[in-house]
Formats: C-alpha cells, sequence, structure tokens
C-alpha cells in the first residue's frame, strides 16, 4: 500500500483497500498504517479481522505457518 495521508495520492492505496473489502476471501488487515485506512476508506466492517499490531501479527502468521505446513 502507498501513501495515503494526502489526498491527491490516496487512490491507489484506497483502491486496494476497497479490492480487499469486496473480495468475498478472508481478509486480514496487520498493522498501524493499514488498520488506518481500511478505516478511513469506510470498509472496516467488511473485512475478517483487523489487527493494529503489525509485528506481532507478522510473528505470530510466522509460526501458524510453520504449525500447518
Amino acid at each position: 500500500m502507498g501513501l495515503f495521508e494526502i489526498k491527491k495520492a490516496s487512490a491507489g492505496t484506497f483502491s486496494v483497500a476497497e479490492a480487499i473489502a469486496k473480495s468475498g476471501a478472508m481478509s486480514i488487515i496487520g498493522g498501524g498504517d493499514s488498520s488506518k485506512v481500511i478505516k478511513d476508506s469506510g470498509f472496516a466492517d467488511d473485512v475478517s479481522f483487523i489487527s493494529t499490531g503489525g509485528g506481532a501479527y507478522v510473528s505470530k502468521m510466522e509460526v501458524l505457518q510453520k504449525f500447518l505446513a
């Protein structure tokens, strides 16, 4: 995702957020900036889970990946 704090540069980032929200897939948003984007885009209610802990989220997913492999 990219620069979203400046309105002129935010269209691409918000388009990605919309695509994720409308995909119908399980969607897990991880990290503070990503969480802010999905909330600011108005699609927070359309994703499966939002985590504000980006680093902790990545670490947990690595453990789960090894466990499930």
